[in-house]
């Protein structure tokens, strides 16, 4: 018998949002996410975890969360919050080694879109 990890609830992070208002359907590249991990969008209109390479050309700018969870690495029709809402910034899944500095880039990116971290 193999093991399930269960993952968190998929709204963990969400302090608010507006129904049909706040989330988009959008095709996801790479993975597996959790849900709550800070998106970015790719030159083709993709999106993919957020970037903080400093020579990333492309998805380097925080845009979306992900909201549910994405097991695998194929590109995937997922949710996302994109506008009018608050997160919970501390249950927010950031890129490993992100410094002070860019997250606060990250945070400001987002609140252009009305995403408003707690």
């Amino acid at each position: 018998m193999q093991a399930e990890t269960i993952l968190p609830r998929a709204s963990v992070h969400v302090a608010s949002d507006l129904e049909h208002i706040s989330k988009d359907s959008i095709t996801v590249v790479g993975g597996p996410y959790v849900s709550g991990t800070v998106l970015a969008e790719k030159d083709d209109g993709t999106y993919t975890q957020l970037n903080i390479d400093a020579s990333a050309v492309e998805a380097n700018m925080a845009s979306r969360i992900l909201y549910g969870h994405k097991r695998d690495k194929d590109a995937g029709q997922c949710l996302a919050h994109a506008r009018v809402c608050s997160m919970y910034s501390s249950k927010l899944t950031w890129p490993e080694g992100i410094t002070q500095e860019q997250l606060e880039s990250a945070e400001k990116a987002l609140t252009k879109n009305h995403i408003v971290l707690r």
